[in-house]
């Protein structure tokens, strides 16, 4: 599992400086921080989407009851399996 992370992270940081010159060259400064923004939604995407398919344990909901105490809840408890 670590080494996949590594290599996520190692692509990541090898793509970024790309996919910001594209940004960077085929849209007018005006419109660059919403591009950003949609690259960076995209990025959050696909991360939520690979932690519900591929390890959906790794997600948690934390909630707070009435009496103040809080309760983390992983995935599997919420969709009863």
């Amino acid at each position: 599992m670590l080494g996949w992370s590594v290599l996520e992270g190692v692509g990541a940081a090898l793509i970024m400086p790309a996919i910001v010159a594209l940004v960077a060259s085929n849209f007018p400064r005006p419109q660059r921080p919403r591009a950003y923004g949609l690259v960076a939604s995209a990025g959050a995407a696909r991360r939520l989407a690979k932690d519900l398919i591929i390890e959906p344990d790794a997600i948690a909901v934390i909630t707070r009851d009435k009496d103040g105490r809080y309760h983390t809840r992983t995935s599997h408890h919420l969709v009863g399996a």
